[in-house]
C-alpha cells in the first residue's frame, strides 16, 4: 500500500517540478519575443510564426476605444459613451432595442417599464457592476440595464 502511495506522489510531483523549472527559464529570458514563446509553450498555446513576427515588428493596430465598448472581450479604459439614440421611442421597456448614432445597438434587459415618449434622445451608457452596462436617457431620472447586441 505504501509503495503505491509513493509512486502516486512521485508521479504528481514530477510534472510540477518540471513546470516550475520551465517557468523559471521563461522568467530569466531577456528577449521579450522569446519569453512570450516560452510562456506560450508552457500553457500549450500554439501560435504561428507570423503572429510573433507582427508583434516583433510592431505591425499591429489597436481598435477604436468607442467601437469596442460593451463587447464581451473589451478591457479598454473607456468607462462611458455618449451618443444620440436614433428614432422615436414611446416606451422604454425590456426588449427595446436602442439604435445609437455611432452604429451601436443596445437592448434593454431590465424589467422596468417607463412611458417616456421622445425622439432622438441623448443617451449615456456607463459601466455598471459585474460587467453590466446602464443606459441613462436625457430628461429621465432612471437607468436601464442594457446589453450590447451590435
Amino acid at each position: 500500500m505504501k509503495a503505491y502511495l509513493l509512486i502516486i506522489l512521485a508521479l504528481l510531483a514530477s510534472p510540477a517540478a518540471f513546470a516550475e523549472k520551465t517557468l523559471q527559464e521563461c522568467i530569466d529570458t531577456e528577449n521579450d519575443l522569446e519569453r512570450l514563446v516560452c510562456y506560450d509553450g508552457i500553457f500549450g498555446i500554439n501560435k504561428n510564426a507570423d503572429s510573433y513576427n507582427s508583434i516583433e515588428s510592431n505591425n499591429f493596430t489597436l481598435p477604436n476605444n468607442n467601437d469596442s465598448f460593451g463587447k464581451e472581450q473589451s478591457n479598454k479604459e473607456v468607462s462611458e459613451i455618449s451618443s444620440t439614440a436614433k428614432g422615436v421611442y414611446k416606451k422604454w421597456k425590456n426588449g427595446t432595442i436602442v439604435f445609437l448614432q455611432n452604429g451601436q445597438e443596445w437592448k434593454i434587459i431590465g424589467v422596468q417599464r417607463i412611458h417616456y415618449p421622445t425622439e432622438n434622445p441623448k443617451v449615456v451608457i456607463t459601466k455598471g457592476i459585474f460587467g453590466s452596462f446602464d443606459l441613462k436617457v436625457e430628461g429621465l431620472n432612471r437607468r436601464f440595464k442594457v446589453k450590447r447586441i451590435k
